[in-house]
């Protein structure tokens, strides 16, 4: 048979129908990628824009908020003190009430004990027995006649300390919980700085008078707040007296309550007292009263004043501070988040300030204002600062409390921000 021959060129060029509408289908296609690609670029660059323009600076909306001034506007006397240092402190809140010369590095003899009891109360059992140490046993000065050897518990030792103010009774615990004095001196070191007692060094954990012991009435109010939320630190150092055992004799020890401003001041709740040559007389008091404890410290005293000029610290107090109120308590406020969408966030309104103001100077307000931004860019997170609750007083200073963010708000997807964006250009208004 005749063999039938097709030239080279036609079977390279030859192309079927399907074949042909492919390729020019790929064509397209190819041509519509960077066509696509150039879109969506252009969509992000517009709403990349949009949120730019938008997100300048935003305004502060203002809305007056009537102060209801205190009825009692009688003059208020600040106290004028004899001690070295002092201060006087809310203790809910930390707002210090009064000060002088509270950051100064002095001696405080046996308030030291109130960070001892912290780092006992958090280390240790109440009910672990001790062995006391001839060490603990020979300490010297105030005690509870300690015998080596004697076994003691926790509980029982801290009563000693906190209510006699017992050094044989310090050591023992020191000893016990980190194994020498000077190691638990280095657990109280660092306790007191987690508490943000920075300018606190202790060598002992009793007090007695060394160059390198030292504390700072600031530091000490501290310390003394902490300890008062501690259940058995509290009931210990309100009590007058405590029984303890004293084997090999006809009668028990019995641990007396050196702290005098328990019976001298009637909203009187604690906490403790020092003296040493060194440190002079010192006292870190607190009291309680119409739901309010605050937290005072003394040091550098004599005998005739420290009680009184922690009782005049806390009639101070008590008697010549306020809380600051408001007629809009629970006002409803919102700010405006994000675009496309827009939504909004609720802030989470003050109340009614825990905060306290001299009365002298919260009777000079006339009114409180609150300072919101109206508009917030995504994210916001609960707690973000929105704005703040102001109260002017003229000559009298001001008061500043700040407005947050009562929930969260994420950041929308793109295509969630794209189609909204979208809907926005062909929905009227």
């Amino acid at each position: 048979m005749e063999e039938l021959s097709v030239p080279l060129r036609d079977r390279t060029t030859r192309q079927t129908p399907g074949r042909d509408r492919a390729a020019r289908s790929s064509g397209i296609s190819n041509l519509r990628l960077p066509v696509l690609y150039a879109s969506c670029l252009s969509l992000v660059l517009v709403l990349a824009l949009v949120v730019v323009l938008g997100a300048g600076s935003p305004a502060m909306s203002a809305h007056g908020v009537p102060i209801l001034r205190p009825a009692d506007r009688s003059s208020v006397q600040v106290p004028s003190l004899s001690a070295e240092a002092s201060i006087l402190l809310d203790s809910r809140t930390g707002q210090v009430l009064y000060e002088w010369n509270a950051d100064e590095r002095l001696a405080n003899a046996s308030t030291t004990k109130i960070l001892t009891a912290i780092v006992v109360m958090e280390s240790s059992n109440p009910q672990d027995a001790v062995t006391v140490s001839q060490r603990a046993a020979s300490i010297g000065e105030s005690g509870i006649n300690l015998s080596a050897g004697e076994q003691l518990t926790v509980e029982q030792l801290l009563y000693a300390m906190l209510v006699q103010s017992a050094n044989d009774a310090a050591t023992a615990l020191a000893e016990h919980v980190g194994g020498s004095v000077e190691h638990f001196a280095d657990m109280m070191n660092e306790r007191a700085r987690s508490l943000g007692a920075v300018n606190t060094h202790f060598v002992n954990p009793h007090g007695l008078d060394d160059p390198n012991h030292y504390t700072t009435a600031r530091d000490l109010a501290i310390m003394g707040s902490y300890a008062m939320r501690i259940p058995l630190f509290r009931k210990m150092v309100a009590t007058a007296s405590y029984t303890i055992p004293w084997p090999g004799h006809p009668w028990d020890r019995v641990a007396t309550a050196h702290n005098k401003f328990l019976n001298l001041y009637q909203y009187a709740t604690g906490i403790k007292t020092g003296l040493t040559n060194r440190a002079g007389y010192c006292l870190v008091g607190s009291a309680a009263k119409d739901g309010r404890e605050l937290v005072s410290v003394v040091l550098g005293c004599t005998h005739d004043t420290f009680y009184n000029d922690t009782i005049t610290l806390m009639e101070y107090g008590f008697n010549d501070f306020a809380n600051p109120r408001f007629d809009a308590a629970g006002s409803s406020l919102q700010v405006e988040v994000g675009d496309f969408p827009r939504t909004t966030v609720q802030v989470a309104y003050p109340g009614q300030p825990d905060v306290l103001m001299r009365r002298d100077r919260l009777a000079d307000m006339d009114q409180g204002q609150l300072l919101l931004k109206r508009w917030i860019a995504y994210p916001v997170h609960k707690g973000d600062e929105l704005g703040s609750l102001v109260m002017e007083g003229g000559q009298s200073g001001s008061l500043v409390l700040p407005l947050k963010a009562d929930g969260d708000v994420d950041q929308p997807g793109f295509f969630r921000q794209a189609a909204s964006f979208f809907q926005s250009l062909i929905t009227p208004g």
